[in-house]
């Protein structure tokens, strides 16, 4: 699980630990399931002008039903 809530990061969610943004350069990911509600294009720019993350396929969650 990755996101930007600090808080989400310190205490987990639902058991998980989750993730910053920034281990997606570090664990060499490649693939992202997103099951947010948002455009893929505005996620994509996002990663690339903030984090610097380039080239990693982005699947929406209801692409997948």
């Amino acid at each position: 699980i990755i996101d930007e809530t600090p808080l989400l990061q310190k205490e987990g969610w639902n058991g998980r630990k989750v993730f910053p943004v920034g281990v997606l350069n570090t664990m060499e990911i490649d693939t992202m399931i997103v099951m947010l509600r948002t455009s893929k294009k505005e996620i994509q720019e996002k990663l690339e002008s903030k984090y610097n993350i380039k080239n990693i396929n982005i699947i929406m969650c209801y692409d997948l039903m």
